[in-house]
C-alpha cells in the first residue's frame, strides 16, 4: 500500500468516488461464434465494441477481452439478452461479484497511478476505452467514461479499495460522494 503524502496541497477539485449500483452481465461469444453474436446483438440494439473500447452512451457495454463483453445492465435486461443469444454466446450475471466505483476528479488518474500497472499519464485510456489490470494485488478493470472513470474491483475487495482511496487519496482531496446508479453513469450529470 502507499503511503499517504502528507506534503502535497490540493489545488485542484478533489477526486471524488461514488459507489455505483450497476448490474454487470458478462457476454461471451462460443467458438467462431463472435459474429454470430454481434449480430444478435444489434438486433437488441447493442453496440459490442472491439476490444478495448466501450460505448458511451446506453446502453454501456465494455470490451474487455476478444470476444467477450461487459454489458451494465439489469438482470431483467440480463435474462431477454440470454435466451435471445443462446445459439452464438451466452451470458453470466456478475453484478454480485464486482463492486464498481466512479472516479471523477482532475487529477484521477494521478491518483490511482499509485496502484495502477497501467501507465495512466498522458491520456493513456481516454474516454470511451477500457482496460484490465491489477491493482492494489488484485484484478481490476478501468473503463474511461464521460462521467468519469469507473473502476471495477472484486466484490470481496470494495471495501478494502474505498479505504484505500480514502487513505492515500487526501493529498487529492479525494473524498466519498453519494451512491451512483447506471442513469447517472450514462447521463453523467452527477453534482
Amino acid at each position: 500500500m502507499s503511503a499517504p503524502d502528507r506534503s502535497a496541497t490540493t489545488p485542484h477539485p478533489p477526486v471524488v468516488w461514488r459507489r455505483c449500483e450497476v448490474g454487470i452481465v458478462e457476454w461471451h461469444a462460443y467458438r467462431g461464434r463472435a459474429e454470430a453474436l454481434r449480430a444478435h446483438a444489434r438486433e437488441l440494439g447493442l453496440a459490442l465494441p472491439d476490444h478495448g473500447d466501450a460505448t458511451t452512451t446506453a446502453p454501456l457495454v465494455l470490451g474487455l477481452r476478444p470476444d467477450r463483453w461487459w454489458t451494465l445492465a439489469t438482470p431483467a435486461a440480463a435474462a431477454a439478452w440470454h435466451g435471445a443469444c443462446a445459439d452464438a454466446g451466452g451470458t453470466v450475471d456478475l453484478s454480485s461479484a464486482y463492486d464498481a466505483l466512479l472516479l471523477r476528479g482532475p487529477r484521477v488518474h494521478e491518483l490511482l497511478a499509485r496502484a495502477c500497472r497501467l501507465d495512466l499519464a498522458g491520456g493513456a485510456l481516454p474516454p470511451g476505452r477500457v482496460a484490465a489490470t491489477v491493482m492494489l494485488q488484485t484484478t481490476a478493470v478501468l473503463a474511461a467514461l464521460p462521467a468519469g472513470l469507473l473502476w471495477f474491483t472484486p466484490s470481496s475487495f470494495g471495501r478494502h479499495a474505498r479505504e484505500w482511496l480514502a487513505h492515500v487519496g487526501g493529498p487529492f482531496g479525494a473524498c466519498a460522494g453519494p451512491d451512483a446508479g447506471h442513469q447517472d453513469l450514462i447521463e453523467g450529470n452527477l453534482p
